[in-house]
């Protein structure tokens, strides 16, 4: 079936496009226009601001944020925090 969908010999029945992103999160427009994103995320903020900010800096300051994250993820395991 799936040799049959690649070969464009087998239409991709919505049955099948709604099971794959159930089983695998993916979006269902993006598999269906390729716009979008391709997988079903919810929206998380501070992460994006973390990402905004941490891509603006230079490679000497992005080391410096992961060695004091690397610290503080040592430090909290050491306490036994999640």
């Amino acid at each position: 079936m799936i040799s049959s969908i690649e070969e464009g010999q087998r239409e991709v029945k919505d049955r099948l496009i709604s099971l794959v992103c159930f089983v695998f999160g993916a979006n269902e427009h993006w598999i269906k226009t390729g716009k979008g994103t391709m997988f079903d995320t919810p929206k998380n903020e501070r992460l994006e601001r973390i990402i905004y900010h941490f891509n603006n800096l230079d490679e000497n300051s992005q080391d410096f944020v992961l060695q004091h994250l690397d610290l503080l993820i040592k430090y909290r395991e050491k306490e036994g925090i999640k």
